[in-house]
């Protein structure tokens, strides 16, 4: 082995044996069991530890470590529980990706994305609206194929938001693909919403679909209309009811023509159809897929 490998080892961290060839006669004989060498610690809280890594191959991942101590409430647990469950689950190019999980150490380990905080910094860290329509149609269609995944598959997300939109762009791809991600509140559809996952959704989303309260049944609308105020974000880099005229009513939602008159009315139709109070009125992702304005 040569002194830069052994550099490498130090650089980071990595056991004194990783990348050593291992010869066994023993048909029974298994690799070792994968190891993860943290790069750097990314938005750390109470309850998760956030780690950029190198696994066994030198690739870079994402290992979300989950603080079950401070777990307290035995609601949060159960959603820990459901989380580990569907999660892995689930395949899909626009759904980040479980590569491996550890339910014993509560350690989720997911595929790496080279941008994933890019919506989080651009509109909500520098307020600046994303323009350029074909990249937003992109977006948007990225978006709503993962929600008809999920939505087919009768899971409801419950947590919609620019946060936890992830997006990851190769070296020869002009548009950033989107996936979602972060699926700590992901339900079945029907699961009744207690008071724990009510104030989950109202510390989180910036406006809370208007059918939302504690006893209600988590339903594919709902993510329509945290949809409807993720795009609203994108064009005018604020959420509807941060507009003044609003602040006092904050689920009666404004689309005066001066916010809009610069931007096709073909998205102006698809947000506003997508804000209706009713959530019957809404349109399922499917039926957004199928709008032409998205061909």
């Amino acid at each position: 082995m040569s002194d830069s490998d052994d550099s490498l080892k130090k650089q980071h961290q990595l056991p004194q044996n990783f990348g050593e060839i291992i010869d066994s006669d023993d048909e029974n004989w298994m690799p070792p069991k994968k190891s993860y060498s943290q790069l750097e610690e990314f938005e750390p809280s109470k309850f998760n530890k956030n780690i950029v890594a190198l696994d066994w191959d030198f690739n870079k991942v994402f290992v979300k470590q989950l603080q079950i101590e401070a777990l307290e409430d035995p609601t949060w647990r159960a959603q820990v529980i459901k989380q580990f469950e569907i999660h892995p689950t689930l395949d899909h190019p626009n759904i980040v990706k479980v590569k491996e999980q550890n339910y014993e150490e509560k350690k989720i380990v997911l595929e790496f994305l080279n941008e994933a905080n890019y919506f989080k910094k651009a509109i909500l860290e520098q307020a600046r609206p994303i323009t350029n329509m074909i990249k937003l149609r992109s977006y948007i269609q990225d978006i709503a194929e993962g929600l008809s995944y999920l939505h087919n598959l009768n899971y409801v997300h419950m947590d919609i938001r620019i946060e936890t939109l992830h997006c990851t762009r190769g070296l020869e791809d002009l548009i950033r693909t989107v996936k979602l991600g972060d699926f700590g509140n992901i339900q079945r559809k029907g699961d009744i919403l207690d008071a724990f996952h009510y104030e989950f959704i109202k510390k989180r989303q910036p406006m809370l679909p208007p059918e939302l309260a504690i006893g209600s049944q988590a339903d594919p609308k709902m993510d329509i209309w945290c949809f409807g105020i993720v795009i609203h974000q994108m064009i005018m880099a604020y959420s509807p009811n941060l507009m003044p005229q609003n602040q006092n009513q904050p689920t009666k939602i404004s689309f005066a023509k001066a916010h809009w008159n610069k931007y096709e009315v073909e998205l102006f139709k698809l947000v506003k159809s997508m804000l209706q109070i009713n959530a019957n009125d809404r349109p399922s992702a499917q039926q957004i897929l199928q709008i032409p304005w998205l061909q």
